[in-house]
């Protein structure tokens, strides 16, 4: 199936934005079996997160090669949070890897950064999974994909593995903030994706490849949904 237009909040912005630059979802896969947190992390004093966040936006840059939103080879838009204004901003110009720097900066965990003259933190403050921006680009048929689970109804999350240290309660309480956030809102999508992964915590790089398999379930359970829908949206 095509893909004409990406737009993604915290995770989904990395995930989104690096494959609107290179389209292989294998090196993707091979990178998150791989990569470690010490190779991102830059512990700063805590003026306003725990981590600076300068390493994180190398290897972003290093990701998405430098390259603009103008030459991404797919329309691309990331979503973050005017931290001073509570507004939602839709970075669609500029450096691809500082938009998806700012869609990625968890309050508390890792510094705002500043672009456009707004101080800019986790898109998914305000939008877990944006399904109605996609649409604003031009789509008529919309896949959206919450890693939090089901939406809508669903039960609340219950997290399976202990709190161990200060990344993982503050991401916790911001993930629990933004699954109560989600469950308010009506999806503007077709069709929603969302792999259990409840018992697996925010921070487990470790457990990249098991993540990555239950999200290829979940994809494949949704298929006949999804074809069902686009064969509506062609009639």
């Amino acid at each position: 199936m095509p893909v004409d237009v990406i737009v993604g909040s915290s995770a989904g912005a990395l995930v989104g934005g690096v494959y609107a630059v290179c389209r292989d979802l294998g090196m993707m896969e091979r990178l998150a079996m791989h990569i470690k947190w010490d190779r991102l992390v830059d512990l700063c004093f805590p003026r306003m997160g725990l981590i600076a966040g300068d390493r994180i936006l190398e290897f972003l840059r290093v990701l998405t090669r430098g390259r603009s939103f103008a030459e991404l080879p797919i329309p691309f838009a990331a979503t973050a949070v005017d931290i001073e204004t509570g507004e939602e901003v839709l970075l669609k110009d500029g450096e691809v890897a500082l938009a998806i720097r700012a869609s990625i900066a968890v309050p508390g965990i890792v510094a705002p950064v500043k672009v456009g003259g707004r101080l800019l933190v986790d898109g998914a403050v305000l939008d877990r999974v944006p399904a109605s921006r996609p649409r604003e680009m031009g789509a008529d048929f919309v896949i959206a994909v919450s890693a939090g689970g089901n939406v809508g109804g669903a039960p609340d999350r219950h997290r399976k593995e202990p709190v161990k240290n200060v990344f993982e309660v503050i991401t916790t309480a911001v993930e629990l903030m933004e699954l109560t956030i989600l469950r308010q809102r009506i999806l503007d999508a077709d069709v929603v994706i969302a792999p259990d992964l409840a018992d697996i915590g925010p921070t487990r790089l470790d457990r990249a490849g098991e993540i990555i398999e239950r999200g290829r379930a979940a994809a494949r359970a949704a298929l006949p949904a999804i074809m069902e829908r686009v064969g509506e949206v062609s009639v």
